[in-house]
């Protein structure tokens, strides 16, 4: 098999987000035990990294198991290059907003996924309908887990 540019990089990329998954997850061995919540303070960041875990396990199999001649750099781009200037203001924008009072985490949640899930498919009408529910799905439910689940106040 041969390793293309970009599949080194991958490689790399993955192997890097398993070591720091790893190291989070030997991390939290020295956590205490939870005394008064129904999880305890161990518990996120080992799920968090499990998945990063995963994660990095599926990327380094999708590497090894892409042929040589589909190299994602040759795919056409769709994103324009201030991509990531105009997430992390939106990103910047939602901590605002949601700060300031002037929405909740509900409605600047869904806003925000909206926004950057429209944007990654390059404003294509058809992708607005499934980037829309997508995005209302999310700031429901993951405003539900917070509140009931994790014991959270969110921003109402």
């Amino acid at each position: 098999m041969k390793l293309t540019k970009t599949k080194r990089g991958d490689l790399l990329f993955a192997a890097g987000i398993a070591v720091a998954a790893v190291v989070v997850f030997i991390g939290t061995i020295g956590l205490p035990p939870p005394r008064y919540e129904p999880i305890g303070s161990a518990a996120i960041p080992r799920v968090m990294a499990a998945i990063l875990l995963l994660l990095s396990a599926l990327l380094i199999f999708d590497v090894l198991r892409r042929p040589a001649n589909t190299d994602p750099q040759e795919a056409p781009r769709v994103a324009t290059p201030l991509a990531p200037i105009l997430s992390a203001a939106a990103i910047i924008a939602y901590v605002a907003v949601m700060d300031s009072g002037l929405l909740g985490f509900q409605p600047a949640t869904a806003l925000l996924v909206f926004g950057l899930a429209f944007g990654l498919t390059g404003f294509r009408r058809r992708a607005a309908l499934p980037a829309a529910v997508f995005a209302i799905l999310l700031a429901l439910g993951t405003f539900y887990v917070f509140t009931n689940f994790f014991y959270i106040d969110l921003p109402r």
